[in-house]
Order: C-alpha cells, then structure tokens, then sequence
C-alpha cells in the first residue's frame, strides 16, 4: 500500500520531498561547520587575548617593581595601584573590588594574583583567603589552583576547568592563563568563561537553526518556480563557508527572494557579519594590547620596551657609540596630591607632544616611566650631546609654560654613554639610573654623569641597608 503510494506521488512531490531532504542535510552540514570553525576562531581568539592579557599585566607590575627598587614608589602604595589598574578600586566596606579594568577580558573575565601558597593577593571578592585546595566545579579531585600555580611556573600556560556562571546557577567551562613573576612570588593570572567568547558563535547558530527550519516548512510550495534560483545561491554559501576556514568571509546577494530561501540568505549574511565583526573586535583589542606593550598611554610616546627594542636593534646592528639620557621631572608627585592627577597627565602630554615634534634620525625619545624621560643619541660628541639636553630642556620649560600649564617645572638629567658605561640597554638603563640617583641625592640640576664610584656607593647602601634590616631583626640595634 505504502509502496503503491509512492509510485503513484507527481514529479513535484518527490523533488520537492527530494530537494527538502537533499537541502536540510546540506544546511545542517554548512551551519554545523560554519559554528564550529566560528566557535574555534573564537575561542582561539579568547585565549591570545588572556595570553596578551597577562603579559601586558606583567609589564605593568615589572614598571612598578623597578619604581620601588628604584626607590621612587612606596611598594605597597604600587601593589595598590596595580590592583586598582587589573581589577578596580576595592569597597573598604564589602572587601570587594570593582570590575573596571580597561582590558577587555570578555563579560565574566578578571585577573587574579595568588602567591605560591595559595593566598588571594588579587581578586574581585576572594581578596586574603586561602584558596589552594579549591576545586573544579566538574571535579573534586582537581585542584585547579595548583593546577594554574604550576602553569604559571613551568613558564606559563591555559588551565581549563568548570565554575559557577555569575548570575546564574549554571555550571560553566572557564578558561585562564597564568604566569609567574619571581620578584613578588606572584602568579598573574587572566580567566573568562568560554561563554564570553563564543556568544557570536552562539548567536550564528541560533540564526542558521531558526532559518533552516523555516526554509524546510516553507520552501516546499515554491521549490518547482524557483528550482534553479535556489541552486545558485546554495553553492554560494557552501563556497562562502569553505572561504571561512580561511578567514574570508564573503556575503551572498539576496536579489529578489522574499521568501525562506531570502530567510536562509539574510542568516548566512548575518553569520559572515557576525564573524567579520567579531574577529575584527578581538584584531582591535589585540591591536590595542600591542600598542600598550610598547606606548605610554598617557604621552603617547614609546616607553620602555619600546626604547629597549630599539637600542637593542641598533646595537645589534652595529652602532659604535652613543648616549642614554634619562630626565626626571621634579616635583610630579605634589602636583598629582595637590592640583590631581588631571593636571600631572596635562604635563606628561604637553611634554610627550613637544618631544614628539623633534625631528632627529640620530635620536629614539621615550616616556619610560611615570615622570621619567629617556633618550637615545648617537652622532654626536660629548660636547654636542651636552649642549643639546640643555637646549631640549629649555625648549621643554618653555613649551610647557606657553600652553597653559601654571606651574614651573625643571628637572633632573643624567647621561651614561654606550659602550663605556653598558653594553646592553640593559646595564646602560641600570648605570644612566645610578646617576640619576646621584642627582636627586645632590639636589642638582645640572647633568649629572655616570661614573664607576657611583656603582660603588649605591651598592655600600644596598650593604649598609641590609646590615641594619639584619641588625634590627636580630635586635643588635633599637630603632
């Protein structure tokens, strides 16, 4: 009977009954690998940017690090600015810190610091407890905060594991990245749900599915009229999804389909935006990364990696001699505690402007430091390199003071020359840094440059300062 019946069935019927079933499979098959290449690319993407992340985090706290070594920070004061930076104020009230980090970690994403034992030295709500024998949500048995203490000390790495989705009771899969910083016994790390990163995705599936659904309901009162119209813009879209997989994400044209097959198209474009915009989001914020990596934010101008990665390439490439000159504006700190932090930032990019403008092929200038300038000449004689820092000195006082800025400035200078006193940019920063030490100590405005004795004197302090600590701790002395 039911053999009889489908002889029996028009040319219609079973092409239609053919291409619905011939279409179906074909669209599940487009929109399952257009998801999974989109959900991948996403989640790749995600976890570039809690690497990138991370490393950024790194940069900041080795600036920090080297402002208290240096002596010019109090380090709990900079460990608190750090945190305000990766994470946001903390609530004194609540133990609490807000979520108003400007890296982008996705809708869920935080950073987090623990120290090798355990303790939270930075978190939004965990902030002092002990959390090494915490466990993933999915597993008792795994100890995800070892698990990302030991990433972080092998060098670096991803730890996946299941936590509660905020605002929900959902179990969800999460994603960090940790690193280690040995000066501070610090692990950085950066984590978001997976959720964060795939939402596109999610939503390119949630579109394909709905419009699949609608194309097999209705298409079978037109498939006869429009048989060959819909064949075109099939193999459009099949070729448009291999293209995806390369990153090519090309749009169909609708023409004149108002119907499912018009729904099916205005999906798969919606699918090609999505994933266009997308990967464009995580190019930006990537793009955006790099740039504070190696820019003062503030000034604009390169900052210490920057001017690292240059004196490096051209001592790589053969200079011969050269200076590292380093200025210290005086008073930056009591014109952020007295007239705010807007006015200290209106000085730092009136500076970073000026400096900006100066045309020199044989000079690299960078803002390496919150009140700190370095510049790196070549080309020039000792008498030449000192008359010039005067010159730019003068040139900046005066720019400054005819924009607007109310306040006079000057500032420290001291100078260490390449290869005497370094041969890496490494030991010139270290040497060019002593020397301005000496010139704060001294209270001098003049160009204070480095010698031997200083190396010398500033280790007979570090000793003497150790000889006290000792002293203190062992009660040889009362303070």
């Amino acid at each position: 009977m039911n053999k009889k019946s489908y002889h029996g069935m028009s040319f219609s019927t079973k092409l239609i009954l053919f291409f619905l079933l011939l279409s179906g499979i074909a669209n599940l098959v487009i929109g399952l690998t257009g998801y999974l290449v989109a959900r991948n690319q996403l989640s790749f993407k995600g976890e570039q940017i809690l690497q990138n992340a991370v490393i950024q985090a790194i940069d900041l706290i080795k600036c920090e690090y080297d402002k208290v070594q240096s002596g010019a920070e109090n380090e709990d004061v900079v460990k608190e600015y750090i945190k305000e930076t990766l994470i946001g104020p903390k609530n004194s009230l609540l133990g609490t810190r807000e979520l108003t980090s400007r890296i982008n970690l996705g809708q869920h994403g935080y950073f987090i610091i623990y120290d090798s034992d355990g303790n939270e030295i930075m978190h939004p709500s965990l902030e002092g407890q002990n959390v090494i024998d915490v466990t993933s949500m999915d597993d008792e048995e795994r100890l995800l905060v070892r698990e990302q203490i030991k990433a972080a000390k092998d060098g670096g790495g991803f730890t996946y594991y299941s936590w509660v989705l905020p605002g929900s009771e959902r179990i969800s899969e999460k994603i960090s990245y940790g690193s280690y910083y040995e000066p501070w016994d610090w692990i950085v790390v950066s984590t978001a749900y997976l959720v964060d990163f795939n939402q596109s995705a999610n939503v390119i599936l949630y579109v394909l599915v709905i419009s699949i659904v609608f194309f097999i309901l209705l298409v079978s009162v037109l498939v006869i009229h429009y048989v060959n119209k819909l064949i075109q813009p099939i193999i459009a879209m099949t070729n448009g999804m291999k293209k995806v997989i390369v990153h090519e994400y090309t749009a169909v044209e609708k023409g004149n389909f108002r119907d499912e097959l018009g729904i099916l198209i205005d999906g798969y474009n919606h699918m090609i935006h999505s994933l266009r915009d997308a990967e464009r989001n995580i190019e930006e914020k990537d793009n955006f990364i790099s740039y504070l990596a190696f820019h003062n934010e503030i000034s604009g101008m390169s900052n210490r990696h920057g001017i690292e990665q240059y004196v490096e390439e051209r001592i790589r490439t053969g200079c011969t001699h050269g200076f590292m000159i380093q200025a210290d504006i005086r008073g930056l700190k009591i014109i952020n505690s007295t007239l705010g932090f807007k006015q200290g930032d209106k000085l730092l990019n009136l500076i970073g402007h000026f400096l900006s403008t100066i045309e020199d092929p044989d000079s690299f200038l960078a803002h390496t430091a919150n009140n700190e300038f370095t510049m790196w000449s070549e080309n020039y004689s000792h008498e030449e390199i000192v008359q010039t820092v005067y010159e730019t000195r003068k040139a900046v006082k005066d720019f400054v003071s005819e924009n607007g800025f109310g306040q006079i400035i000057d500032m420290h200078m001291a100078m260490s020359v390449y290869p005497d006193h370094g041969a890496n940019f490494a030991e010139l920063y270290e040497t060019v840094s002593m020397a301005m030490k000496e010139s704060k100590d001294l209270n001098t405005l003049e160009l204070c440059e480095y010698h031997d004795a200083l190396k010398e004197k500033v280790q007979n302090e570090l000793a003497m300062k150790r000889y006290l600590t000792k002293a203190l701790e062992e009660k040889e002395i009362m303070a």
